[in-house]
């Protein structure tokens, strides 16, 4: 069914094809990732270099989203709205030396992340904000600076593609913060039994 999938499918047909996805993870003990951006994510791929989907539930009290608020992707990114609202910020940043605001690189190993010593200061230039409610679909370029900001419970269904493998998503951080949340982010150690069950009741809200 996945290697049919489409995004902007009849929601009904969508609806249809995610539930199945869901219990065929469950059935495989798929683990269910944090991100500190905001979200429990539950890919459908083998592997995060793979084009693909993923599942996307938006929860308001997940650790240390202020400080990841800002951050590229090495894919592009096509996103539809299954229920709830989020508002999109794209960004850019402009290089100054009394900015702000740093910038780092993401390194991923083994479901983790660490942020390299490589660090540019600046500020921020906000280019392009929207609204995007249920059913809408939107899409985030690769590399494009952006931002998410989603009521608690909100359901996103994403699609990456054309995926750089070498490159590095980027952050930018407040200076002030530079030096909180710079420990290993582990990917997998959102409890597993919270995680779905917040999965499986955001498909019945579908």
């Amino acid at each position: 069914m996945k290697h049919n999938l489409r995004i902007d499918a009849p929601i009904e047909e969508l609806r249809a094809h995610i539930k199945k996805l869901v219990l065929d993870a469950y059935a495989a003990q798929q683990t269910i990732q944090v991100y500190p951006v905001g979200f429990i994510r539950l890919p459908f791929t083998e592997s995060r270099y793979q084009n693909g989907f993923a599942l996307h539930v938006w929860l308001s009290d997940l650790p240390n989203q202020e400080l990841h608020t800002y951050h590229t992707h090495i894919f592009h990114l096509k996103s539809r709205i299954l229920s709830g609202r989020l508002i999109n910020f794209n960004w850019k940043f402009h290089k100054d030396a009394k900015g702000p605001y740093v910038k780092l690189k993401a390194i991923y190993n083994k479901g983790k992340y660490t942020w390299s010593d490589d660090r540019d200061i600046g500020r921020v230039v906000l280019t392009e904000q929207s609204i995007q409610n249920e059913h809408d679909v939107y899409e985030i370029p690769q590399n494009i600076f952006h931002s998410t900001v989603a009521d608690h419970g909100t359901v996103s269904f994403i699609e990456k593609s054309a995926i750089d493998p070498k490159a590095h998503p980027l952050i930018i951080k407040p200076k002030q913060l530079e030096r909180i949340g710079n420990e290993a982010f582990d990917l997998t150690t959102f409890p597993q039994s919270r995680a779905w069950q917040e999965v499986f009741q955001a498909v019945e809200r579908l």
